[in-house]
This record gives structure tokens, sequence and C-alpha cells, in this order.
């Protein structure tokens, strides 16, 4: 079944990540296997904090990992509607209540702590969307059937090796 997300555009095609990893797995193969899609809310304030050197406006955008509840801050960033298979969306694992509560107690610590700010900031939520990023999963395999399987960023190229177990990840 079919389901319409925000996701982030795909700027790594198929053949580019087997490219990016043929280069560093020696002599294990790369083989594309599917993509997926990794939740987050991403959360865009504007917030004002009093400083040593007066009153600021800022703009933050906060991006909360819907599986773990982690959050880090973001660039601001293209998004559009994709229409994918629900198979190959990762469920969310976190409330969206909680997801925010993690986004402003973030905000909250990147202005006190970054800034050196005499006051807690005054924030507004500008815009909050759940959008969905794509990776790459890539079986790497020798020729004595020995394999291990590396997350793509289907964004970057950035990658990770995986610890799984099983041949049907």
């Amino acid at each position: 079944m079919k389901q319409e997300i925000n996701g982030i555009p795909v700027g790594i095609s198929r053949s580019q990540a087997a490219s990016i990893l043929t280069a560093k797995a020696g002599v294990f193969k790369p083989q594309v296997q599917r993509m997926v899609y990794y939740p987050y809310l991403w959360v865009h304030y504007v917030y004002t904090v009093k400083t040593f050197l007066g009153k600021r406006s800022i703009r933050a955008y906060i991006l909360v990992d819907l599986l773990n509840n982690i959050a880090a801050t973001a660039d601001q960033f293209d998004y559009e509607a994709v229409l994918v298979e629900s198979e190959s969306l990762i469920p969310i694992g976190v409330e969206q209540e909680t997801a925010i509560k993690t986004a402003e107690t973030y905000l909250l610590h990147s202005a006190v702590h970054k800034m050196k700010t005499l006051l807690l900031p005054q924030a507004e939520v500008q815009k909050q969307e759940t959008l969905y990023k794509p990776f790459w999963i890539v079986k790497c395999m020798d020729r004595k059937r020995r394999s291990f399987r590396v997350l793509v960023d289907g964004v970057t190229g950035k990658y990770e090796i995986l610890n799984i177990d099983g041949d049907d990840a």
C-alpha cells in the first residue's frame, strides 16, 4: 500500500549508493537492497534572547529523531510530498508531544549554554512537520558469502555499518 509523506528529496541514487561503497568495501561487493524512510520532527522556532550584548531574535531549526527522541540543530531545507510504499517507512516510536518537549528542551539548552543568555528565551513555533529522510540499505558480500549491511544516507551519501542479523533485512 502506498502512503504520501513529507520527504527530504533524494540526492543519492541507487547506483551512486553502490559506487560510494565499491571504493571502500574491498573484496565485498555492494548490492543495494532497498530504500527506507526514517522519521523526524522538524521544528522551526524564532526565539528572542537577552544576552550581555542586548536583545536578539534568532531563527532555530530543531530536528528530533522520532525513533530515539534525540534532538539536534538543523539547517533549513526543502522537502516535498512523496508517495512511498508503507513498508519502506520506519515506524514512529515517539509521540508528537514528547518530541516537541525534547525540541523545546534542546532549544533552551542551546540558548542558555551556547549563547550565554541572561534569561530563558521566549520561543515561538513558526512551523513544524513530520519529515522522512531517505536511506539506502546496502548488503555487502564476498565470495565466501560473508556479508554485512550498510546504511547509506540518501541525501548526503554518508554511511554507517549496521549491526543486524539475518539475510532478509
